[in-house]
């Protein structure tokens, strides 16, 4: 959006104002602060700081996202890993079972 010209200014700050409100729902704080930089260049209608500004935007999101993709891989080791434990014996069954009945239940 920044590339257009004119740069359609309001709405790079509605996708700004989203991206905000993300990163901060997960924590990442160094987005948010560069965004918040951007959204402040944005109300002087300046592009070509934008644009530096979107450069370190970037970045940050880069090592988010990085850090993101590891968590994810590390839960669904976990996950894995606890899989053998549950079930309980033999029926391929697992939890869907009733332990009263040997039925599945509903």
């Amino acid at each position: 959006m920044l590339e257009k010209t004119p740069v359609e200014f309001d709405k790079v700050d509605r996708a700004l104002h989203m991206l905000k409100g993300n990163s901060a729902s997960v924590g990442a704080y160094k987005v948010v602060t560069e965004v918040n930089r951007m959204r402040d260049l944005i109300e002087e209608k300046n592009p070509e700081s934008c644009n530096a500004t979107y450069e370190q935007l970037k970045k940050e999101h880069d090592v988010l996202k990085g850090k993101m993709e590891a968590y994810l891989q590390l839960l669904k080791e976990a996950e894995a890993a606890e899989k053998p434990s549950q079930g309980g014996g033999g029926g391929g069954g697992g939890d869907d079972e009733d332990p009263m009945s040997g039925t599945e239940s509903s």
